[in-house]
């Protein structure tokens, strides 16, 4: 049998078979958990080796590698427990402080305001068109009369030299 690369859009007549090592069930909700979330891509993965890679051409003792990784998970964890036990609830705290606030603004400042200013609408449409009666009609009917005696003709007839040919 003759084994050349496959061509695009051929089937492949022989399979290679993978061993699937199940996840452990902590593991797995958690992934489940990231994934109904959707934070899978937004999180950063950074491992210890990734951080505090050896140097080139160097090793370091077993025990150091060890006491490096340690102190690394600890203030890893402690400042994500920090952060969440102790920073969360006063963002939290001031989150919802500044949310009823606004609440608050809105409901005791900012829709009486609006109220107000739709009853002074009312009231100023009730004089408006008697003000526009009273003010403006003498000025319209003077401008009228004063352009009304304006004569002015327009004589559309071309003569010959008028016209020009391109």
């Amino acid at each position: 049998m003759d084994e050349k690369a496959p061509m695009y859009g051929s089937v492949p007549t022989s399979y290679t078979a993978v061993q699937v090592t199940p996840n452990p069930p902590a593991a797995e909700a958690a992934r489940s958990t990231v994934a109904y979330l959707n934070l899978a891509e937004d999180l950063p993965s950074a491992s210890f080796q990734e951080v505090f890679p050896e140097g080139f051409g160097t090793t370091a003792p077993e025990f150091m590698s060890e006491l490096n990784y340690k102190i690394y998970n600890a203030t890893r964890n402690f400042f994500y427990t920090f952060l969440v036990v102790i920073v969360g609830p006063f963002a939290v705290f001031g989150f919802a402080l500044f949310m009823a606030s606004m609440s608050f603004m809105y409901t005791y400042l900012v829709a009486p305001a609006l109220n107000l200013s739709f009853i002074a609408m009312l009231f100023f449409c009730k004089f408006y068109r008697a003000f526009i009666r009273l003010f403006f009609d003498p000025c319209f009917e003077s401008l009228s009369l004063t352009l009304s005696n304006i004569r002015a003709t327009f004589d559309i007839k071309q003569t010959q030299s008028q016209i020009r040919t391109v």
